[in-house]
């Protein structure tokens, strides 16, 4: 699949994207969390190039994004992206409480479909991602549009999130057609994800709003999901985001296999100064060929803005793999950076 490349949009000149979109094509653009590879929600063709295009297995559903005027579940019921009869009472209670909250934002909810949403969308399932993205440029690329759009990372799958328009370009820019340039994303990973049920809700996938952030806000439980609730959700297969080279995970740089210790690897600090790690590795006799520190003061949003640049840029250096520190903690958005590293990393 060629095209030549891509043209990058800039923000004053979303029109050939747009009209792109209408007319069933599929294109990348911005969002808060990643770069998304949008495409009509409602037309299957579309749909079906977005799979195409990122070699997307068929089994893993995509989100639909949506304009921030469609705040309610009537809203989305007339637009034909949510079933509203099959929302029980604690259902609705728990979607008012988190739109409110957290819409427009980092937050996907699992919702019952309308038969309009394509099924290749939600991979035959029932239920259906809806987000609505707080990038002023993406919510105004779905306004001009008009349309629901689905929009997974744009990427090829199971590789590394993008997260600047470059990152576009350098994974698919010779198999689509615009790339919208909206700079840098704020929040650096995907976005979190729970299904509602009418008594609890289901953390499917991490994000930057944390558990802590959705139980301050419901009166249901919040609980880690079932298997069966996390096929409603992409990004939860076990081998995932990963760089081309191999990614080992540590606990301990004291600790490194010694089959590690006779490559050349590259180093990624999640959190703290590489200073300490070095002094670590040097004391082993270890140097790194190369070394991306994502919060050198361990503030988790610095780190996760960082991530997927980071990785990409030791992707590129000349060490034959890549070995990551754990982070030095578990809470809010550290969680979804240990879920991203975690999927990244081999398993020996």
């Amino acid at each position: 699949m060629s095209l030549g490349r891509a043209r990058i949009l800039n923000t004053s000149e979303i029109t050939p994207a747009v009209d792109a979109l209408r007319q069933g094509d599929v294109v990348a653009i911005p969002t808060e969390t990643v770069y998304g590879l949008a495409g009509n929600a409602l037309n299957s063709d579309a749909v079906a190039k977005i799979f195409a295009v990122k070699e997307r297995p068929s089994f893993d559903p995509l989100i639909v994004h949506i304009p921030d005027h469609l705040s309610t579940l009537d809203d989305l019921a007339l637009a034909g992206i949510v079933d509203e009869t099959l929302v029980t009472p604690g259902m609705q209670r728990s979607f008012d409480s988190l739109a409110k909250t957290f819409w427009p934002g980092p937050l996907t909810m699992i919702l019952p479909k309308q038969s309009k949403i394509s099924d290749l969308v939600t991979s035959g399932l029932d239920r259906v991602g809806v987000r609505m993205p707080a990038h002023p440029l993406a919510q105004k690329i779905l306004k001009e549009t008009g349309l629901p759009l689905a929009a997974p990372s744009a990427n090829r799958f199971g590789r590394i999130s993008p997260t600047t328009a470059q990152h576009v370009m350098d994974e698919l820019g010779d198999r689509i057609t615009y790339i919208v340039d909206g700079g840098p994303c704020d929040v650096g990973v995907e976005s979190t994800v729970v299904a509602l049920d009418d008594d609890k809700v289901w953390l499917l996938r991490p994000g930057k709003i944390s558990v802590s952030d959705l139980k301050a806000v419901l009166s249901v439980p919040v609980e880690k999901a079932s298997s069966v609730h996390e096929k409603a959700s992409p990004g939860m297969l076990a081998s995932h985001y990963a760089p081309r080279k191999k990614l080992y995970l540590v606990e301990d740089l004291r600790s490194i296999p010694a089959s590690l210790k006779e490559l050349r690897f590259d180093l990624l600090v999640t959190s703290g100064p590489s200073e300490a790690a070095l002094k670590i590795l040097a004391d082993q006799g270890l140097t790194p060929v190369a070394v991306e520190t994502l919060s050198k003061y361990s503030d988790a949003g610095e780190a996760a803005k960082s991530l997927f640049a980071a990785m990409r840029s030791l992707d590129r250096s000349s060490g034959q793999v890549m070995i990551a520190t754990h982070p030095s903690s578990d809470d809010g958005l550290w969680l979804a950076i240990s879920d991203r590293l975690r999927r990244a990393a081999v398993r020996d």
